[in-house]
């Protein structure tokens, strides 16, 4: 069962929290834990999966100036979603 990440939308609290719920689930209105409000919203959560080892020779060519480490544009805000 997945893990989703949400965040509650009361000026005085503003908690983040993550629920484990079955997808049918994942954007049923649930109280936030820390205020009990039901102003809350589902985040959109980065994630990866780290599988075998790394290899450098593997990673392809290097990024030019306009990528970070992690291959995102230098510009790309996570507030923007």
């Amino acid at each position: 069962m997945p893990i989703y990440e949400y965040r509650c939308l009361e000026e005085a609290c503003k908690a983040e929290y993550e629920e484990r719920r079955s997808m049918s689930a994942m954007d049923e209105t649930r109280a936030c834990p820390t205020c009990d409000s039901i102003k809350t919203e589902r985040k959109v959560s980065m994630s990866f999966a780290y599988v075998g080892s790394y290899n450098s020779a593997d990673a392809g060519p290097p990024l030019d100036d306009d990528f970070d480490e992690a291959g995102l544009p230098d510009d790309f805000e996570f507030d923007d979603f």
